[in-house]
Parts: C-alpha cells; sequence; structure tokens
C-alpha cells in the first residue's frame, strides 16, 4: 500500500513538471522573439585568417577565426555545414579554428538560448564570404611583386605546387628584364662629313662632272668668242 502512494505521488510529480515545461515554452511570446531578433541583428561576425597545423587536410594549411562582437549569453550559434556550436564566453571575442580553407559561404545561424523565454529558437540567419588565403602571399619573393594574382592575399593557390610557385616568379621577373639603349656616342664633324659623302655618293660625283663639263663648256664658248673678235679686228 505504501509503495502504491509512492507511485502515485511521483505519478502525479511528473505530470506537474512536464505541465510546467510546458507552460515554461509557451511563455516564448511574439514581443520577446521580436526583442530577441533586434539584439541578434546587432551581433557583429568577422573572421582572421591563421596558419595552423594537423587539421586533417590535405588541401589547406589555415584556417579562419571567427572575431564575434555584440555575442550574449541570450545566443549560441551553430556555424558551417556541419553547424559547429558557440557559446557565449565572456572571456573571448574571438573562436578558434571555425572555418577550414576557404572559397565558400559560411553559414551561420543565431538560436536563442537557454537563458530567454524562447530557448533553441531560430532567431537569425545569415552568411559570410570566407575568401581563399594564399599562402605564398607571404614569401619573400612576392615583396616586389603584391599587384599580380600569384601573390595577392586572396588567391586561390591550393593547387600550386612549391615548384609552380618559383616558375611564376621567374617568369614575372623576366617581363620586367629591362633592355638598355645603345647610346651611341656623339660624331665629329668630319666624319658627319663623311657619312654624307658615303651616303650620297653618287649624287655627288655626279654633280662634279656636271660642274666641270659646264665650266669646260663655257671655257671654250668664251675663248673662241674672243679668238673670233681678234680675228675680225686684224681684218679691219
Amino acid at each position: 500500500m505504501k509503495k502504491k502512494r509512492i507511485c502515485l505521488l511521483l505519478i502525479i510529480l511528473s505530470i506537474f513538471l512536464f505541465k510546467i515545461d510546458v507552460n515554461a515554452a509557451g511563455t516564448c511570446t511574439k514581443d520577446e522573439k521580436q526583442s530577441l531578433e533586434k539584439i541578434a541583428y546587432e551581433i557583429d561576425v568577422n573572421y582572421e585568417v591563421v596558419s595552423i597545423e594537423n587539421i586533417h587536410s590535405d588541401d589547406f594549411n589555415y584556417a579562419y577565426n571567427l572575431v564575434i562582437n555584440n555575442f550574449s549569453e541570450d545566443f549560441y550559434l551553430l556555424v558551417g555545414n556541419y553547424e559547429k556550436r558557440l557559446d557565449y564566453n565572456v572571456n573571448v571575442n574571438t573562436y578558434e579554428n571555425v572555418f577550414i580553407g576557404g572559397g565558400y559561404n559560411g553559414k551561420i545561424k543565431v538560436y536563442s538560448s537557454s537563458n530567454t523565454s524562447c530557448p533553441d529558437t531560430l532567431i537569425r540567419s545569415f552568411e559570410i564570404w570566407v575568401p581563399y588565403y594564399n599562402k605564398y602571399s607571404e614569401r619573400a619573393e612576392c615583396e616586389e611583386y603584391k599587384e599580380y594574382d600569384i601573390c595577392k592575399v586572396a588567391t586561390d593557390t591550393t593547387g600550386i605546387s612549391e615548384e609552380e610557385f618559383i616558375k611564376k616568379i621567374d617568369k614575372i621577373k623576366e617581363s620586367q628584364v629591362t633592355v638598355e639603349p645603345i647610346v651611341e656616342e656623339e660624331k665629329k664633324w668630319y666624319e658627319d662629313i663623311y657619312d654624307f659623302y658615303t651616303e650620297h655618293k653618287v649624287l655627288i660625283l655626279s654633280s662634279v662632272v656636271i660642274i666641270i663639263i659646264l665650266i669646260a663648256t663655257i671655257t671654250i664658248v668664251v675663248k673662241k668668242k674672243q679668238k673670233n673678235k681678234i680675228k675680225v679686228d686684224l681684218e679691219v
């Protein structure tokens, strides 16, 4: 009889606690949710790239930490395709190794926590672009070539080996080799005359011959006229 009473008491207590839970869950009013939404939209999410080791990936050796501002104990986040849970930590605003690799949209869902009247309720959902990170951009070889894709921070170089990187840098260097112009020494005046004669040799010689012929012709004509004049004078 005593056992029956105890069992009955436990059943009544369970029903009572169940009703409390139901009532508690039902206290999430429209105003409460709107208030949470307003606060959730103040949550600012950014990221910073970090080089990490042993992340069990053959393609990436870097990851992104999430930097979260205006986060509070009223919320928790589910991040990425695997929905990694991030609970509020009063001591930090940077959560490590949330995104591995880059070149995709990272999903972020904001849920209200059990500290609110709307526990485990999706309040906000959005995406952030997780860029590629070019590990070669930190190399000394890229110091002078940061404007080239191979040296830009957000270039996808996951499929580029060390050997290929060096070849691309060498190709850039070769393209920037400038040929020094040949500066000719200033020629002396007689060298200019000689060059002019060499280039116009035929014309000069032809002109000289014509001038000589003209002079000879004029001389002959003048002498002939003079001779004829003398002859006329003698006859008179």
